[in-house]
């Protein structure tokens, strides 16, 4: 027993240490967030620029500028180099995306009994 002791103690004083970060952005309005966003995407910090864009996502899911933010986020992964990031990004606002992987030849049109 006295040996759990000062682990716990520990461990108490690791997470009072946690409780004490306070997050900058949370008395921010979605026009805030989406234009802290827009601007550091325009500024190129992508990686911010996501993370505000799903803070915004997450916030505030059903506002106005929630399914902007969503394709904002598959821009700026794709600007950030980092391609299958857009695709399943995409796929929460178009459930049928199946354009992604679309060949060319699937969307040939046909016409009945040319075939």
């Amino acid at each position: 027993m006295p040996r759990i002791l000062p682990w716990f103690a520990l461990t108490l004083a690791l997470l009072a240490g946690c409780a004490a970060v306070e997050d900058p952005t949370k008395d921010w309005a979605p026009e805030r967030f989406y234009q802290e966003a827009r601007e550091k995407m325009q500024s190129g910090d992508y990686e911010t620029a996501i993370k505000h864009f799903e803070a915004l996502e997450a916030r505030y899911p059903y506002g106005r500028y929630a399914e902007q933010a969503q394709l904002e986020i598959a821009y700026a992964y794709y600007k950030y180099d980092e391609p299958a990031l857009p695709r399943r990004c995409t796929s929460r606002t178009a459930p049928s995306a199946s354009w992604w992987s679309a060949s060319p030849t699937a969307a040939t049109p046909t016409t009945p009994g040319s075939a």
